[in-house]
């Protein structure tokens, strides 16, 4: 008798103890920061005045000449523009990085510009280039993006050359673009937010 009392006891625990086990399983882990993943947004040049999200072959490039060396003064390249540009994700401190190529004669330097709607946001010097006739990838990391950008604006950039060669002295310089050798493109760095239902 005393056994079936025992049995029936164990059995009366083990099914109120089963729930309780199952319920403790169900907690939720505490609320941890969310870390946002990064998503690349990249923009081509295209043509001599777009940047455009898709890279379409069309060799394309400028020459910048200067006669005097250093005394000629800054060149300014074209301004490549997005017909617009929006991102889903309001994320500030976020880089940019624009890549380009460069041939030529002589030493310069290039300052390069990031707009959007025509107001600079951003300035990036290359630091001194040693060019020949083989062409050599520049590159450039900047930051200043603002936290939105809406639907109607547009983002635009435009690089200017500086010689450093010395006075009265001929030197050029060849930006190249737009061929699978010399993809030239603007990316952005955006963290993408978790949205809750």
């Amino acid at each position: 008798m005393k056994k079936i009392i025992v049995l029936s006891l164990v059995l009366v625990l083990s099914t109120f103890a089963l729930p309780l086990a199952t319920a403790q399983e169900d907690v939720l882990p505490p609320d941890v920061d969310y870390e946002p993943e990064i998503r690349m947004t990249t923009l081509f040049a295209y043509s001599q005045d777009t940047l455009s999200p898709e890279f379409v072959e069309r060799t394309e490039m400028y020459t910048h000449n200067f006669g005097l060396g250093f005394v000629s003064g800054p060149s300014d390249g074209p301004t490549f523009t997005t017909p617009s540009f929006v991102r889903d994700a309001p994320v500030g401190s976020e880089e940019w990085n624009f890549s380009l190529w460069a041939s030529g004669d002589g030493s310069v330097d290039i300052d390069l510009f990031l707009f959007i709607d025509g107001t600079e946001l951003d300035q990036v010097n290359s630091g001194g280039i040693s060019l020949s006739e083989e062409k050599q990838r520049i590159d450039f990391t900047g930051g200043n993006l603002p936290n939105n950008i809406s639907i109607d604006q547009t983002l635009s950039i435009r690089w200017t050359v500086n010689s450093e060669a010395i006075p009265l002295t001929q030197s050029d310089c060849t930006i190249h673009w737009g061929s699978v050798e010399t993809p030239t493109n603007l990316t952005i760095s955006a963290g993408m937010y978790q949205i809750d239902d």
